[in-house]
């Protein structure tokens, strides 16, 4: 929170800082923001959480990435990979600040 800017705060009652899940649950949060009816190939959660250490929004952002990026494919195979999963968290972990505190602040 150092980085965010406080001149909007002065109307604002509270800000509640939410810590990062553990890793039990974020490997609870990758499996159950995948939608049950989404196709999925291949998904190792263990390469998932030791790539990628985030909040249950970066979770989800990088979930509805990867879910868009498996749609948007060419080929009749448009389930959700690892691959797609690890590309999407990639964009996700190199988001600038001001775009996550944007995020953060509006979901």
């Amino acid at each position: 929170l150092q980085d965010l800017d406080t001149s909007h705060l002065k109307n604002q009652r509270f800000l509640l800082r939410f810590e990062k899940p553990s890793k039990n649950l974020q490997k609870k949060l990758w499996i159950s923001l995948i939608p049950s009816k989404a196709p999925t190939k291949d998904l190792d959660f263990e390469t998932i959480l030791s790539s990628f250490d985030f909040t249950a929004a970066e979770i989800f952002n990088t979930i509805v990435r990867a879910a868009e990026r498996a749609a948007l494919r060419n080929d009749k195979e448009r389930a959700i990979t690892n691959e797609d999963v690890m590309w999407a968290g990639s964009q996700e972990a190199t988001k600038d600040k001001a775009t996550k505190t944007y995020d953060l602040m509006f979901q």
